[in-house]
């Protein structure tokens, strides 16, 4: 395990953090949580999932997850005459008025 004097510690901002980040994206484009697993073998940057996170919007603009919008629920189609007609309550139903039958075959 690495100690603690091995780590190089930098705030998250300046020009020379931007581009260890950028560089470390470049080599695998992967995800935050991939980028900033990487850098915490050589580096440490205060807040730094944060600021990666924030670095990566800027530079990977194909990223649709972080921008995307609700759901909206699309119009309803025109609705058939037949259905929209109205009628008063029970006028048109059907009642089976014979009970079941069974039919056995003796033999």
């Amino acid at each position: 395990m690495d100690r603690i004097e091995d780590f190089l510690y930098f705030i998250n901002k300046g020009k020379l953090v931007e581009l260890i980040v950028k560089h470390d994206h470049k080599l695998f484009h992967a995800s935050v949580h991939c980028t900033w697993s990487k850098m915490r073998r050589r580096y440490w940057i205060m807040d730094g999932r944060t600021y990666i996170k924030k670095i990566l919007r800027r530079i990977c603009k194909g990223y649709t997850m972080w921008v995307a919008t609700p759901f909206e629920q699309p119009d309803f189609p025109p609705r058939l005459a037949v259905r929209v007609v109205g009628t008063r309550p029970f006028e048109t139903i059907g009642l089976d008025l014979a009970p079941i039958f069974f039919n056995r075959d003796k033999g």
